[in-house]
């Protein structure tokens, strides 16, 4: 019994290792196996999320824009709250005398909702063009590599 139970659980584990693991495939499926992409074509794949491209920096501006976002909301609350305390400890309720810090964080709030968006739709258009320029790029078929001249003419 325990040796059929350690079995099973070593092939589970080696079906699970197997099945998350990528295959070595290449981005593009119309590619033979042997084949890679040319300096052209990494360039705009690499540009997408390698570390240091336009598609990393976009994707970090909006993970820092969600914590900003989660962070102003905090504020904005902590305002309101201590707002409304301080003014039924000081017998005026209704006063309200911290209202032009809460409007200012409320519109830092706004703000960023709106970058969070243009952030969003960036990184969509940055994928689109490069899933689209690559797409045309196979249709067309690659450019022959430019041939250099010497300047040196034969001397015979």
């Amino acid at each position: 019994m325990q040796k059929s139970h350690s079995l099973v659980v070593l092939s589970l584990v080696l079906a699970g290792f197997f099945l998350t693991k990528p295959l070595a495939q290449s981005a593009k499926p119309s590619q033979a196996p042997g084949e890679s992409f040319d300096r052209a074509q990494t360039l705009l794949i690499n540009l997408n999320k390698v570390q240091g491209s336009s598609g990393y920096y976009l994707l970090e501006g909006l993970r820092f824009s969600e914590t900003m976002d989660h962070n102003l909301l905090k504020a904005l609350r902590q305002v309101q709250e201590v707002d409304k305390k301080y003014g039924s400890l000081r017998n005026s309720p209704d006063s309200r005398h911290l209202q032009e810090t809460a409007i200012k964080i409320d519109r830092a709030i706004q703000a960023n909702t709106q970058l969070n968006s243009d952030l969003r739709d960036a990184y969509s258009e940055l994928k689109a063009q490069i899933k689209e320029t690559l797409a045309v790029d196979e249709l067309k078929g690659a450019p022959q590599q430019p041939q250099f001249k010497s300047k040196d003419k034969d001397k015979s």
